[in-house]
């Protein structure tokens, strides 16, 4: 299982996500991440950038929830690439001078 070193703890776009319980949709995701025979844990989680953004409702609280059958569908081997981060100010401020 590949390791992705994301953290939500330093970048709020960044969530984390169970699998789910029901059992086809459970395969469905396995599938999709291209792990057959791979048996999640409770401590699995999935970055929610393999999310399509129309995947996610935010909570009142501000919490991004995935909606009930989201399905990871955003990998490389798919021809996605994540976009580029943006420039933080001092970077944007040398590019300038």
């Amino acid at each position: 299982l590949q390791v992705w070193k994301n953290s939500s703890r330093y970048n709020a776009e960044i969530s984390f996500h169970k699998f789910p319980v029901d059992a086809a949709l459970r395969a469905k995701w396995l599938t999709k991440i291209r792990r057959d025979k791979f048996t999640p844990t409770v401590n699995t989680r999935v970055c929610g950038r393999r999310f399509q953004p129309g995947d996610f409702a935010v909570t009142a609280g501000g919490l991004r929830r995935l909606q009930s059958g989201a399905i990871p569908l955003l990998f490389s081997w798919n021809e996605y690439t994540l976009p580029t981060p943006r420039q933080n100010v001092w970077e944007r401020l040398t590019y300038l001078q």
